[in-house]
């Protein structure tokens, strides 16, 4: 994968917020701060992702459990 030396990111008026949040530092270290923010933003959301699949894991087992709890006490009620 070919990766460019260069990315713009265009701020249009509805991206007030950012503008405001950028507004706090010097411009030359606002490119930075955008690098910063957007690698934040990726490791959040990869340790989001994470937490989710380890909780989707933990309820599969959780439902395994209740399944097989289920069926036992149907055959225990059986015999």
């Amino acid at each position: 994968m070919y990766i460019k030396d260069v990315y713009s990111i265009r701020l249009n008026k509805q991206d007030t917020l950012i503008k405001e949040y950028l507004k706090k530092y010097p411009v030359a270290d606002q490119s930075h701060i955008i690098k910063d923010l957007i690698i934040d933003g990726i490791h959040t959301r990869q340790n989001e992702t994470q937490s989710i699949k380890k909780t989707n894991e933990k309820l599969e087992e959780i439902l395994e459990l209740l399944k097989s709890m289920q069926i036992l006490g149907k055959a225990e009620e059986d015999s």
